[in-house]
């Protein structure tokens, strides 16, 4: 258990601790937590994310079903006295309610069997909706949803159709590949992106700068089989509601 730089204690990760850890992602979760009521944290982790959102003043839901993941998460909720502000599901998200098996284990464990190479179950687990666990709730406030849930945020997203139909419309910062740790393209790349398009949010991709992406651009990258974009991660969010600051960095509400 160390100090960070960010002001609270963290263990299970060296680099996350000493905050070289997606550090374009940090800054953009910080520089949006202000303008948001809560934090979604859809694969967790160890909880990087949630603390920061903790030390922001902000409350937290977490969704991790990997075990070891929990134990980590739970001392750096302890550390820093945070247990009744987090709301921790030791499950997993999907499309629909059921029991699933994860596959390999840390960082890259996942419900997507093959991804990176891992075909061997490491435990099972629970699963529900994003609907079922937080939908009336999630109409009620404005909410940062991180989400990073190796190659399965289609099926999650397949059961947030009452989320993001919402008027209530929240900041996602999700990662999303055309590849990853996949052997073939991602098969629902594109479905994933316009989800999002058809429940009115605007798409960014979060590189050094917010570029905006487009269904089309999207559409390119399959058709064409590679990378169009500098990151992984993407940003959605109500046009109506944000707009890209002056240099480009950050969402800011709009007056």
């Amino acid at each position: 258990m160390v100090q960070t730089l960010f002001g609270f204690l963290f263990t299970g990760n060296r680099g996350m601790a000493e905050g070289r850890f997606e550090p374009t992602e940090t800054r953009f979760v910080n520089d949006t937590l202000p303008h948001v009521d809560w934090l979604v944290n859809i694969g967790a982790n160890i909880g990087y994310y949630c603390c920061h959102a903790l030390a922001a003043g902000r409350p937290v839901v977490a969704f991790e079903p990997v075990s070891h993941n929990l134990l980590a998460l739970f001392r750096n909720l302890q550390a820093n006295h945070w247990e009744t502000r987090a709301e921790v599901f030791p499950i997993a998200l999907g499309a629909e309610v059921g029991i699933a098996e994860i596959y390999g284990g840390g960082t890259s464990a996942s419900l997507l069997k093959g991804w990176a190479k891992a075909d061997t179950v490491g435990e099972t687990t629970p699963c529900n909706t994003l609907d079922n666990c937080l939908g009336p709730r999630m109409g009620e406030r404005a909410a940062l949803v991180v989400m990073d849930t190796e190659g399965f945020e289609f099926e999650v997203l397949c059961g947030a159709g009452e989320v993001l139909r919402q008027a209530q419309k929240h900041v996602w910062m999700i990662e999303i590949s055309l590849f990853g740790h996949r052997q073939e393209i991602n098969p629902h790349y594109v479905d994933t992106f316009r989800m999002f398009e058809e429940a009115g949010y605007a798409c960014w991709c979060l590189g050094d700068t917010l570029q905006p992406v487009a269904i089309t651009d999207v559409q390119a990258a399959v058709a064409e089989g590679r990378e169009h974009f500098s990151n992984h991660n993407y940003v959605f969010a109500s046009p109506g509601r944000f707009a890209v600051s002056a240099d480009g960095q950050r969402l800011e509400p709009v007056a």
